[in-house]
């Protein structure tokens, strides 16, 4: 009886290490799934940015670059000092 209780002891221990270096594996793999979706998506939003003021600075107006990016007319208009905005001319 006592080696059986020192063998449910010891299995249990064992049993518990095991699930938290399941678990521990387990978060920084959603962690990094995470992150890399975060990165991407910041990435996509800088990408956005850079071509609405490449636009901007081509003279294009913001009503066009709005509806070409699918951005805000003020997210462009917050971009810089060459909006234009051919509705409110």
């Amino acid at each position: 009886a006592e080696g059986l209780e020192a063998g449910r002891a010891e299995g249990l221990e064992a049993g518990r290490a095991e699930g938290l270096e399941a678990g521990r594996a387990e978060g920084l793999e959603a962690g990094r799934a995470e992150g890399l979706e975060a990165g991407r998506a910041e990435g996509a939003r800088e990408t956005r940015l850079e071509t609405a003021r490449n636009m901007l600075a081509m003279g294009l107006d913001a009503s066009i670059i709005s509806k070409a990016l699918d951005m805000s007319r003020e997210d462009i208009k917050a971009i810089g000092p060459h909006t234009r905005d051919a509705e409110q001319e």
